[in-house]
């Protein structure tokens, strides 16, 4: 037990670097200069690359996964099923436009506000899983979601009161928030497509729903294979043939190729985005391993709050203001609405009772609270996304995945 809990540390320590890592690297990118296609230095603005490498580094998850798999005993190592991954190709395409959409906000938003925005993508899971699953919210679970709105609402206009451009923040935040929206249905259908009904023995016509049995790794990683295809045979084609402000195109993944190559910095960067992505991903389903649930969740809040003083030592100590984020009179603002955000998530998840307003069952809470930590990914996660944080349904653990 001691070791797991040293273990538990080291995972621990090593997703919040990752993950702190991943949001950084992902909007420094987009200042790095380098010459393209055309000959004139420009800076690295391409929201579809980045998305493609996020896949990339996803797509890696199946590499670690094999070799760990070397030091398992051969008859209890994982059988490959294709049918059921298979399935992972229809969150794939939801995940895809959720991270796309991600990149192109951060273009416009700071990452200490576009990891607040993502933690409430719970919202979005709650109200489509009432929609369309019949899922039944609890009274404290409504009262969670109406805290986490307001603090949502305060942490947008902290954003939109300090911004220099208000017009080109309010874009970023309209994206974001279609971002999280298409997150939210991308858990929704991991969830429906990651289960399969079955035949219970004994009982003619009756069917049980049993998760299908894929390793968390193995899940990352095949979204990652479909995602990476996906990027390369449409959406990056498409995107080529439409007119538009990258040399003549809406994103041209030749120019982007060029410019990596020009540049040793940015190829730096783009390798340590990938790298980070990756780790964060594994680090992450060692952290559900070794620990519990508890530690998931104090990560997964962690994180922002990790990105936020990083950014803002990044722009105070080390950069010199070149990168980074100011402390304004706004940012208090801020600060009241993700402390806001951070008790309405415990409010919803029933860690914070409020038992003179609310009646807590526990067969209600648990059956409830369990099923909604493993789909939503917002206290057991991208786009950073993190992002953009994404969580995936496996069997006896969650995968928290990184995104830009």
């Amino acid at each position: 037990m001691p070791h797991r809990r040293q273990y538990g540390a080291v995972a621990f320590a090593a997703a919040l670097l990752f993950g702190t890592s991943t949001m950084h690297t992902s909007k420094f990118v987009y200042s790095i200069h380098s010459f393209g296609l055309e000959e004139v230095p420009k800076t690295f603005e391409k929201p579809l690359m980045q998305t493609f490498l996020m896949f990339v580094a996803m797509a890696l998850a199946l590499v670690v996964h094999a070799v760990s798999q070397c030091f398992v005993p051969k008859a209890d190592r994982y059988v490959f099923r294709w049918a059921s991954t298979l399935k992972l190709c229809v969150p794939a395409v939801a995940d895809l436009i959720a991270t796309a959409l991600g990149c192109v906000a951060l273009l416009y938003v700071n990452v200490s506000f576009f990891q607040l925005a993502r933690c409430t993508i719970i919202i979005y899971v709650a109200t489509l899983k009432v929609m369309f699953l019949k899922f039944s919210m609890t009274g404290y679970m409504r009262f969670g979601i109406l805290i986490q709105s307001v603090a949502i609402v305060l942490i947008s206009a902290s954003c939109l009161a300090s911004a220099d451009d208000m017009i080109r923040t309010l874009v970023g935040v309209g994206v974001l928030l279609l971002a999280c929206l298409t997150s939210a249905m991308q858990y929704v259908l991991e969830e429906v497509f990651m289960k399969k009904p079955i035949k219970a023995e004994g009982e003619e016509g009756t069917d049980i729903v049993v998760e299908v049995p894929n390793p968390p790794l193995v899940v990352v990683g095949m979204e990652g294979v479909w995602g990476t295809l996906l990027m390369l045979l449409v959406v990056m084609p498409i995107a080529y043939a439409i007119p538009g402000a990258d040399n003549g195109r809406v994103e041209d993944f030749f120019d982007s190729i060029e410019m990596m190559q020009n540049s040793a910095k940015l190829t730096y960067y783009c390798v340590l985005y990938v790298i980070s992505i990756t780790g964060f991903n594994v680090a992450s389903i060692y952290v559900t391993f070794f620990l519990d649930s508890v530690w998931r969740s104090i990560l997964v809040n962690f994180r922002p709050v990790a990105i936020w003083v990083t950014s803002l030592l990044f722009y105070y100590v080390f950069t010199n203001g070149t990168y980074g984020e100011t402390w304004t009179n706004w940012s208090w603002l801020q600060l009241g609405g993700m402390l806001l955000l951070f008790f309405g998530t415990a409010v919803y998840n029933g860690n914070a009772k409020l038992h003179r307003f609310f009646s807590y069952s526990s067969d209600t809470k648990k059956g409830s609270k369990d099923d909604e930590h493993e789909k939503t990914g917002v206290v057991s996660d991208e786009s950073d996304s993190d992002g953009v944080v994404v969580s995936v349904a496996a069997p006896s653990i969650v995968v928290v995945v990184a995104k830009a």
